[in-house]
């Protein structure tokens, strides 16, 4: 392992409870702060930032169409209109209890989403996946703790992390009827003193995965092993994603649950980073 410090800047200085959701498009990067219920929104070519109260607690964003932001909420498959300001619950999921809120997400087919749910103060494996087209949504898996990564990596297979037991899985799905093939384990970190979060791809399919704990960003080849790690200012990051070009990582981190110690420790908890790569 080649353990070495990046070119890490902060692109956006906040003290974001719980940063998560990046997505990054041809116009914008977005991100939210979950607890806080506030959607942000870079503008390449304004270069400025726009701060949005949403209605509920957004875990993760789909896709930006015609200003129509569409991301996972407490409700299920939502939308926010960046213009009008408007939410709508576009495909709502039916909960047990309010105990229950979506977490991270990814496309898996071309014009589907892949997304968790999860206990709000998850205790065992009472999340699901669901397969959304944006209108309706249906469950494809039961029995997951803390759903997040969501990297695509064929047309069929999508690691999956259960933040709660500290693993990621490879998830295959049927191209023609999406429904569950496999589930087989792709990393165990148990071991570790972090856990596995967010995460991405590059052109040559390397998985990217922030550690949340771990003040860093692990790269892995298609076989889970590890082949580097970028140190951040930062010890709880919770996703990463690459721009188009391919130069540069953004990650989003958190301040929830730090003493000051650790805020101290770690001045950029909270921020959105950006990292410089070879």
């Amino acid at each position: 392992m080649n353990v070495k410090n990046k070119k890490v800047t902060v692109f956006h200085n906040s003290n974001a409870i719980l940063g998560e959701g990046l997505l990054i498009s041809e116009r914008y990067v977005f991100w939210l702060d979950i607890i806080n219920k506030i959607l942000m929104c870079y503008s390449f070519e304004t270069k400025k930032i726009t701060e949005f109260t949403i209605s509920e607690q957004a875990s993760a964003i789909w896709k930006e169409e015609e200003n129509t932001v569409y991301l996972v909420g407490e409700s299920g498959m939502c939308t926010f209109h960046l213009i009008t300001k408007k939410w709508n619950v576009v495909a709502p999921i039916n909960y047990k209890n309010d105990c229950y809120r979506g977490n991270d997400g990814g496309v898996l087919f071309t014009d589907k989403y892949l997304f968790g749910t999860m206990q709000k103060q998850p205790s065992f494996l009472a999340g699901s996946l669901y397969l959304t087209d944006g209108i309706n949504a249906k469950e494809v898996f039961k029995g997951i703790g803390i759903p997040n990564s969501f990297i695509k990596i064929n047309d069929s297979e999508i690691l999956i992390s259960d933040s709660l037991c500290k693993k990621i899985y490879k998830f295959e799905f049927s191209p023609i009827s999406h429904e569950l093939i496999s589930q087989n384990l792709w990393l165990d970190l148990q071991s570790t003193n972090y856990t596995p979060d967010g995460g991405c791809i590059d052109e040559e399919g390397n998985v990217y995965i922030a550690m949340w704990d771990g003040a860093c960003i692990n790269k892995y080849n298609k076989d889970a092993i590890l082949l580097d790690s970028f140190s951040l200012p930062a010890i709880r990051p919770t996703n990463c994603k690459l721009t188009n070009d391919m130069k540069f990582l953004f990650v989003t981190t958190a301040t929830e649950g730090l003493s000051e110690e650790l805020l101290n420790k770690y001045p950029a908890s909270g921020s959105v980073l950006k990292i410089k790569l070879d």
